[in-house]
């Protein structure tokens, strides 16, 4: 395995652990909240975390995005970016959290969805400057030191959480450890970066952040539309159809996450490999492109099949109400989100890496805009299979619009190359679903068996998809060893 295969699956993995904890304790939060307080209260804080990741979002994302390609560049201006981005991210997320603030006053909740609408998203803070030192460790492909400051902290979250709800305490008291468990987050990797950089500048570098805050203009309409774009079906139904449909359409899409983290890890860890490549027309750009759409393909299809055999009786089975089993038609549509999904986050930071974000803007834009009217109608109608069906359309236009400009500019992918791996590993996993189906098992031995034959399947087209493209003697020898 060459250097630049084996760097980009250890920061994949390190990146990848730190999401799945998230997701997983994220996960576990829902369904305490559901079996101790019921679906409305967990619309409540599915509402709240929407905001939140909204607004932390907005003001935070774009400036990681553009630091984490500058400083792969340039990796001396990092000394300098520890204080004076820190400085200048936390004026962007002080100003986005008054705005909140506001939105959430003006909007028609109820007294107890707005306090804990606000208390969740001042995590936005602290979160937002911790932003700065995972761009540094990203872009140095130390992305190992995120997972080693969050892990802990998520699990250690989740069981204060999960003790507090336990005893009967308000949801309020949850979003406060949120809060207070980010502000850990942040002084422990503030310490990893001072102990990485060895010198850090204490003067504020004024020149520095404002060429960064106009540089960051274009990453910040991205991260906001698409910000937007991602979360509106939650907003819609809150406001058209109350806090109980949000929790049981949050419900749903809590078990797609997993696909979006393995996602985003994958990306984000390549993408100083896209930012040094030589040419636009190297082939080992393309090469690279296609593996990374086909491996998330493979972890997406299987999941798919889960969802359409399993799903209504899966959130059921989490839950531990019959209520959620409304939200099971919801799962399946969203699911297919997923195919569209893998070309759009590949193609987009394929553009970004190339310097050409205002393509990513333009196509946001236009799936924003015309996902919000799409929305309306269909959850106006449908309800929460509405927000499903409206979710996957507007993946579908984003792949669509991004896969025309690549086209045209640099090169047209291998569409048979990137489905033949992942199409095995949905007959697979649709093989076992059957025999498991004829055998009438309950639920969780069913979903124990189908988990552990998910993961040696992805696993199997993983490690297929990595021997694509290496010289005969050279996978040869990787055999031997």
């Amino acid at each position: 395995m060459t250097t630049v295969r084996r760097r980009l699956m250890g920061n994949s993995l390190a990146l990848m652990a730190n999401q799945i904890t998230q997701n997983a304790t994220s996960l576990l939060l829902s369904m305490a909240i559901a079996r101790t307080l019921g679906p409305y209260t967990l619309g409540q804080y599915t509402l709240a975390f929407t905001f939140y990741f909204i607004f932390m979002t907005i003001s935070s994302q774009g400036l990681k995005s553009l630091l984490t390609r500058e400083l792969a560049r340039h990796p001396e201006k990092a000394e300098t970016c520890l204080v004076s981005g820190s400085l200048l991210q936390f004026g962007f997320s002080l100003l986005a959290y008054a705005i909140l603030v506001v939105l959430v006053l003006v909007l028609p909740y109820r007294g107890a969805t707005r306090i804990i609408c606000w208390i969740v998203g001042a995590a936005l803070i602290p979160y937002g400057i911790s932003n700065i030192t995972e761009a540094i460790f990203q872009s140095r492909e130390k992305i190992q030191i995120i997972a080693i400051s969050t892990v802990p902290i998520y699990i250690l979250r989740l069981v204060v959480m999960y003790l507090l709800l336990r005893n009967g305490e308000s949801i309020n008291l949850v979003g406060i450890t949120l809060v207070l468990s980010e502000v850990v987050i942040l002084l422990i990797e503030w310490g990893f970066a001072i102990r990485l950089l060895k010198r850090v500048p204490l003067r504020v570098d004024w020149p520095f952040m404002r060429e960064l805050a106009t540089n960051a203009r274009t990453f910040l309409a991205i991260e906001s539309v698409s910000v937007v774009k991602s979360r509106m079906q939650v907003l819609l139904l809150s406001l058209i159809a109350g806090e109980t449909i949000v929790g049981l359409y949050g419900a749903a899409t809590q078990l797609i996450q997993p696909f979006y983290l393995i996602t985003q890890s994958l990306i984000v860890s390549s993408m100083p490999t896209m930012v040094r490549s030589a040419s636009d027309d190297d082939p080992r750009l393309k090469r690279l492109v296609e593996k990374m759409i086909a491996l998330l393909f493979s972890v997406a299809v299987p999941m798919l099949v889960v969802f359409w055999f399993v799903g209504g009786g899966l959130l059921v089975f989490l839950y531990r109400n019959a209520r959620f089993n409304d939200a099971g038609l919801a799962l399946g549509i969203a699911g297919l989100s997923m195919l569209p999904i893998a070309f759009v986050r590949v193609l987009g930071y394929l553009l970004m890496s190339r310097g050409m974000e205002r393509v990513n803007l333009r196509v946001l834009i236009v799936n924003t805009v015309g996902g919000f009217f799409l929305t309306i109608v269909l959850v106006s109608q449908f309800g929460i299979v509405g927000a499903a069906v409206a979710a996957v359309c507007i993946e579908l236009s984003g792949a669509v619009q991004f896969g025309l400009v690549v086209r045209q500019r640099f090169f047209s992918p291998d569409l048979w190359k990137i489905v033949q791996a992942p199409l095995l590993a949905g007959l697979a996993m649709s093989v076992v679903f059957v025999a498991l189906t004829a055998l009438a098992l309950p639920m969780l031995p069913l979903l124990a068996i189908a988990g552990v034959a998910y993961g040696v399947i992805v696993v199997a087209a993983a490690v297929r998809l990595l021997e694509m493209n290496l010289p005969l003697d050279r996978l040869k020898a990787l055999r031997r060893r």
